[in-house]
């Protein structure tokens, strides 16, 4: 995670680049970040946001932590989320 000031509330997820189409319903399905998928991670601290692109290393529902990589090779912890 990133290193925040104490006191200071922020938020990093990951979403999805684009939508997936669900196998079931045929539905755009973002709620599922597959592994080698491309995201947008989000970073928010107070009135600041950043996004950055990244690659999931693993499998993620809305709401559960994942490993993703960026472009830099960093590898990151971050919560699976809904584009805000």
């Amino acid at each position: 995670m990133l290193p925040v000031a104490s006191g200071v509330d922020a938020a990093v997820i990951a979403v999805p680049s684009a939508p997936r189409a669900s196998a079931v319903s045929g539905a755009a399905d973002r709620s599922v970040i597959h592994k080698r998928d491309k995201v947008v991670l989000e970073v928010t601290v107070g009135q600041t946001h950043v996004e950055r692109q990244a690659t999931a290393l693993q499998n993620a529902r809305e709401g559960e932590m994942l490993f993703v990589r960026t472009a830099d090779g960093e590898v990151i912890a971050v919560r699976a989320g809904e584009k805000r």
